[in-house]
């Protein structure tokens, strides 16, 4: 009877106990941060994990990726498409544009808590909008005459909106596609 109790422990104490030790690990990598959701609560730790390995968190805990490298939005015409808003002339103006972006990793918990992992979306929809105002205030001239410099400005204002709303840093900002009508 002796081997049949030994085996019942086995299967009902020490199997069990062994898997519930090996999912409490989660590994990072070099190129990601990470927070830590306990699955039981909803909770999520505020620490930011920032350095590369494995890390006991618990049972029933994860961790929420963000990648530390640089992430890139374009509007092109073969990505997302060109965006289209008007000069401060009233001319309509089409514009293929991209930005670099890094995340804020003191703030990736503000992020989560505001979005729960579903801001890009809310990324691009606020780039398009600060396009467009920045855009507004050039007249076509200044289009041809100026690029890099409405660029600048763009990115500066860009930069502000996501440091403050979006917990990133506008890294780079390109204009790389100016249409305006054939009249002008």
């Amino acid at each position: 009877m002796a081997p049949a109790v030994a085996t019942a422990c086995l299967c009902f104490v020490a199997l069990p106990s062994a898997l519930i030790l090996a999912s409490s690990f989660a590994s990072l990598n070099t190129v990601d941060y990470a927070l830590d959701h306990d699955a039981i609560t909803m909770a999520i730790n505020p620490t930011t994990y920032s350095s590369a390995g494995l890390y006991f968190l618990g049972f029933a805990h994860s961790f929420i990726i963000f990648p530390r490298t640089i992430q890139t939005i374009e509007f092109e015409s073969d990505h997302r498409g060109l965006l289209h808003t008007r000069t401060a002339d009233g001319l309509p103006l089409t514009l293929g544009v991209s930005f670099q972006y890094r995340y804020m990793p003191e703030h990736l918990i503000n992020l989560y808590i505001a979005y729960k992992g579903d801001h890009e979306d809310v990324y691009i929809n606020t780039a398009i909008a600060a396009i467009a105002n920045i855009a507004c205030n050039y007249t076509a001239y200044a289009f041809f005459n100026d690029k890099q410099g409405i660029a600048q400005q763009m990115q500066h204002h860009l930069n502000e909106v996501f440091r403050e709303e979006l917990y990133a840093h506008v890294e780079a900002f390109q204009i790389s596609r100016v249409e305006l009508p054939d009249v002008f």
